[in-house]
């Protein structure tokens, strides 16, 4: 994969406009509403930066990310750690 993936720092910045706390909100009430068990866990499939990690794990959950870049990987490990997140 070429271009602004392998750059996390770069593409966090141009997606910064997002608002991530109420994504996290809208998860987090489909995860209410519809799950038959209790959500202790979200995995986020192509996770890239992990924009929603810190807030997810700052509400509770455990954060499982997966993504095929390891520069997204390698940075959102790096991210988890100075937040103190507990992500894997």
């Amino acid at each position: 994969m070429n271009g602004i993936y392998q750059l996390p720092e770069y593409y966090e910045i141009a997606f910064s406009f997002r608002d991530i706390p109420r994504e996290v909100d809208v998860l987090g009430e489909a995860a209410r509403r519809f799950a038959e068990i209790p959500v202790k866990t979200f995995l986020e499939i192509g996770c890239g930066n992990s924009p929603h990690m810190e807030e997810l794990t700052g509400r509770g959950y455990d954060f499982i990310g997966i993504d095929t870049s390891d520069e997204m990987l390698t940075y959102s490990k790096e991210k988890a750690g100075e937040r103190g997140a507990d992500a894997r």
